[in-house]
């Protein structure tokens, strides 16, 4: 991808700027407070935008991408990833310090899907993820559909070194283990032998009023402990007989609990912030867990982040209430008080997307574009916009 030496210069500023706001790897991002996550969403399988939205935002410095457990949407993302990548290194003489961590969902219950197949043997499956538009287009009628059912722990073995973390969907059902049927009990279960090349697991959850979202993250750590946490340190320990690896790189898995504050409605308006930011309090006040501090970020396991109605007002928001860890503290000793806690991350989704979608409409980049294809003012256009989304919650603490 060439740029224009004028347009290179403005990249390079840009990217340079990107570049020192950025964290050592994603963990210390955690521990900081520092995280941005993008959320492409579970739903999301726009495989044009994926691939743009993943080579904005790689560039624009976040540190995890959320996306569909789908290898077509995977596959899609590491395309834009890749070529983030290379752009950082064309304009900087160098790669970027490191790429984001791609993070699947899998479906928390087995998954009906529609997939195709095409009579010749000339579809490529591996970029199929069931939409099913194919089936109307094709002039000869040579495509067929059929129903199947997807596995979480297949799913998580295909994607196996292509993902970097995974998150689990809940509800207020996810509660329902009293009854004798708890999906996320389940779930954990099935996927315990696929998380050995995972860095994090999060869980996405919805307010339950104070004494159930307490009850529900104390619940559901205890079944982390059991999966994929305490114990399964204590087996790789104990384990004579074998190296015990898959054991230790269990326990050594980040948990990160997403607060959905009001789900899928951070690029309605200003407003909507207050909802994740009361969220957010409500959760670290309850002390439901230990959560992780910028001192000890690298000692404990448990990380809050934000979501569900996040927008460029979020930042500001927290920092107001003291949510967000301030700058004297990073790399000290010292706290404000040994019960002070922040949140660590925020993600963002409609927000992030309409802001990308917004740049891109106005250089006359429909839904089907790829942005490999733009003209290299419109590249750098897109990364700015993205770069304001991340920047407020990376800049801040400088």
């Amino acid at each position: 991808m060439a740029f224009p030496v004028e347009d290179q210069k403005e990249l390079r500023a840009l990217l340079e700027e990107i570049v020192a706001l950025m964290s050592t790897d994603p963990k210390t991002a955690l521990a900081e407070g520092r995280w941005v996550k993008l959320i492409c969403g579970a739903s999301y399988q726009d495989l044009p935008r994926v691939q743009a939205l993943c080579l904005a935002y790689t560039l624009a410095g976040v540190d995890c991408i959320d996306l569909s457990a789908s290898k077509a949407v995977v596959t899609a993302a590491e395309e834009g990833v890749n070529v983030a990548m290379a752009v950082a290194k064309q304009t900087l003489g160098k790669p970027l310090p490191r790429r984001p961590w791609l993070m699947a969902i899998p479906p928390l219950e087995k998954l009906t899907a529609l997939a195709s197949g095409v009579k010749e043997g000339v579809a490529h499956q591996d970029r199929c993820y069931g939409c099913g538009r194919c089936l109307t287009v094709c002039p000869l009628g040579l495509i067929t559909a059929h129903p199947y059912h997807v596995e979480a722990a297949d799913v998580l073995s295909s994607l196996a070194g292509r993902v970097d973390a995974l998150e689990i969907h809940t509800n207020v059902s996810s509660l329902s283990a009293f009854e004798g049927q708890d999906p996320f009990d389940d779930l954990c279960r099935r996927i315990q032998e696929s998380v050995s090349t995972l860095r994090a697991i999060s869980v996405s959850f919805p307010y339950m009023g104070e004494a159930g979202t307490t009850a529900f993250l104390q619940s559901r750590s205890e079944l982390f402990d059991r999966y994929f946490g305490r114990d399964g340190e204590r087996e790789g320990k104990e384990d004579e007989g074998g190296s015990g690896e898959g054991d230790l790189r269990r326990s050594k898995l980040l948990h990160i609990w997403q607060t959905d504050g009001r789900p899928m409605s951070g690029d309605i308006g200003k407003g909507t912030t207050l909802s994740a930011v009361k969220f957010g309090e409500i959760v670290l006040r309850s002390r439901a867990l230990p959560w992780a501090s910028p001192r000890q970020g690298g000692e404990q396991q448990h990380f809050l982040q934000l979501a569900g109605g996040t927008n460029a007002y979020t930042a500001e928001k927290l920092a107001a209430e003291g949510l967000l860890s301030p700058a004297s503290l990073l790399g000290s000793r010292e706290e404000g008080g040994r019960d002070t806690q922040w949140v660590h991350g925020l993600a963002f989704g409609g927000f992030a997307r309409m802001e990308v979608d917004r740049v891109m409409a106005e250089w006359g980049l429909g839904s089907e574009s790829s942005l490999l294809e733009a003209p290299p003012q419109a590249i750098v256009a897109v990364v700015k916009a993205a770069f304001g989304v991340v920047r407020p919650v990376k800049e801040r603490i400088k």
